[in-house]
């Protein structure tokens, strides 16, 4: 068979198969109605953390139609702590869907909790357990100056041994001692864009925090970097999965070429998160 043959062959295949794929679409079109009412149940979403130096906090919501305006109306439910001894402790609200412990109810190293969260009209959501870990202390740091207005921090501390995961916060204080909160103070927990693990080391891990901005210029205002509060977050595991499940979400939001990122949840019945973590802080001044 030669090429004029074999492209008249083709042409023909082609134009044969065009054709029937015109009278299939043609055939199958009709008018979709989506019921925005069919086959939704809400569930129960709950973030929450305990850690070592402040009560547990829990937050809770319920998971919003797709076709329906937002609805964050205050939630009906009962809302427990469970402890390594599965003595239950009643978490009360303290605003709008924000629960807590009190004040001497503070994570334990090494000890087991979970969250549940009983609700009548969205069911009861329990999380997984969860360990508390140890506290990592910060060895110390130092910050170095690239630019006039910028540099780097680098952390020391000892890791411990096995898996270990962290996250780093840092506050930043203007020279007359007020806070500069305009950065990544206002996350549930922490930044997930500073959740990283030791790769599997025990030696001591040097952590570079950068980059350090010194200098801002606010509504003709210049405002000064005087202090740094570094607070290290050794994360359990659930809690470094979360965190870095939306690191990857909003690294792939949007993207059309690539697959979307799944949040990372350990909520039955529901979604969500309850982690633990341990914090150790340091203060570093900025010169």
């Amino acid at each position: 068979m030669n090429n004029d043959i074999l492209l008249k062959y083709f042409s023909i295949k082609v134009l044969w198969y065009s054709i029937i794929l015109s009278i299939l679409s043609v055939s199958c079109e009709e008018k979709m109605t989506i019921n925005k009412d069919a086959n939704y149940e809400p569930k129960l979403v709950v973030t929450g953390f305990i850690g070592n130096q402040n009560p547990a906090l829990v937050y809770i919501q319920k998971t919003q139609h797709p076709l329906r305006p937002s609805d964050d109306k205050e939630i009906a439910a009962d809302v427990l702590l469970i402890t390594s001894d599965k003595s239950p402790i009643s978490m009360n609200a303290f605003e709008v869907n924000f629960y807590t412990t009190n004040d001497n109810v503070k994570g334990v190293s090494g000890s087991n909790y979970n969250i549940k969260v009983i609700s009548t009209e969205f069911g009861t959501a329990v999380s997984a357990t969860v360990t508390k870990p140890d506290i990592v202390r910060i060895d110390s740091a130092v910050f170095v100056r690239s630019e006039p207005n910028n540099g780097n921090i680098h952390l020391f501390f000892t890791d411990k041994p096995g898996k270990n995961f962290y996250a780093v916060k840092v506050l930043k204080y203007l020279t007359d001692g007020t806070l500069y909160d305009r950065d990544d103070t206002w996350y549930a927990l922490v930044n997930p864009y500073s959740v990283f693990d030791d790769l599997g080391s025990t030696n001591g891990l040097v952590h570079t925090i950068n980059p350090l901005r010194t200098h801002h210029y606010v509504d003709n205002t210049h405002l000064y970097i005087s202090e740094v509060k570094i607070i290290l977050y050794h994360l359990d595991a659930a809690a470094f999965f979360y965190f870095r499940s939306l690191k990857d979400f909003e690294y792939t939001r949007g993207d059309i070429m690539t697959d979307p990122t799944i949040i990372y949840s350990n909520i039955r019945n529901g979604y969500g998160i309850f982690g633990s973590f341990a914090t150790d802080t340091l203060t570093l001044e900025i010169k």
